[in-house]
């Protein structure tokens, strides 16, 4: 008889989406305007995270919600080798991110019996407090590409990460 060594009851995750900033034309200036503002700021990232009751029934449509998770249950025995696969905004790594302790869930519980630790983050390299479009452009500089050459690749880079919705939001 195995034991259980992962176990994942009702879990649910959801995220905020409506702070969007303004597009700006340098990584300097959208850091200065992150610096000049840092209650503001503080108070928008700090009401991505706050939800009502009503928002999170099932009740109602809620444009400004992303349900990355939603009622996700399953087991994992000891000595089981389980695979999770899906396209991008799936939530395969909000769903890692939570089993491994990085992300509080919004509902549902998950169980471990021993150790779990990351191995590896999709998310690394980019600027947590920049939006998607401003990460293109610094991860695109970091790779030795001119602004043109950026501008050129930009939409079929946005067409690959399948994320397009989300672009001008902060990534964390």
């Amino acid at each position: 008889m195995s034991k259980r060594a992962i176990s994942v009851e009702q879990l649910s995750k959801v995220y905020r989406i409506g702070v969007r900033e303004k597009s700006h034309d340098t990584i300097g200036r959208s850091v200065l305007e992150f610096v000049k503002s840092p209650l503001n700021n503080y108070r928008e990232y700090r009401s991505l995270y706050k939800f009502t009751a009503a928002e999170l029934s099932d009740e109602e449509g809620h444009e400004d919600l992303l349900w990355a998770l939603r009622d996700v249950t399953f087991g994992v025995d000891v000595g089981e080798v389980v695979g999770i696969i899906g396209v991008n905004g799936a939530g395969k790594s909000t769903l890692l991110k939570i089993i491994s302790r990085i992300t509080p869930p919004t509902r549902g519980t998950v169980t471990i019996r021993g150790r779990v630790s990351s191995l590896l983050e999709v998310g690394t390299g980019f600027h947590p407090e920049l939006t998607g479009r401003e990460n293109v452009f610094l991860n695109g500089t970091i790779l030795g590409m001119r602004k043109h050459e950026v501008d050129k690749k930009f939409d079929e880079i946005v067409d690959f990460s399948g994320v397009e919705q989300f672009l001008d939001t902060p990534v964390k």
